[in-house]
């Protein structure tokens, strides 16, 4: 059930980088290992109701939340962390 988290993406408007990331940080605390998962199901369901706008909206926090998973890739970071 999308609950309070889809309430809060606005209908109709596109939604931003910074609003897809926090919502993927909510999702992940919410339901931990099964985000992705569970995420899926929701671009599943907005699909069925012939909502395509939020599927893709839900396409988007999926990816969001293997970047959120994945290991920082600028190089900066890596050479602050040999430093150490």
């Amino acid at each position: 059930m999308p609950g309070p988290l889809m309430a809060e993406l606005p209908c109709g408007m596109p939604v931003s980088d910074l609003d897809i990331h926090r919502a993927a940080h909510q999702w992940i605390a919410q339901h931990g290992d099964d985000a992705v998962a569970r995420a899926g199901e929701m671009v599943e369901r907005m699909r069925q109701r012939g909502d395509t706008e939020s599927a893709d909206t839900w396409l988007r926090i999926i990816i969001a939340i293997g970047t959120l998973g994945a290991p920082p890739t600028d190089s900066r970071h890596w050479k602050a962390i040999e430093r150490d």
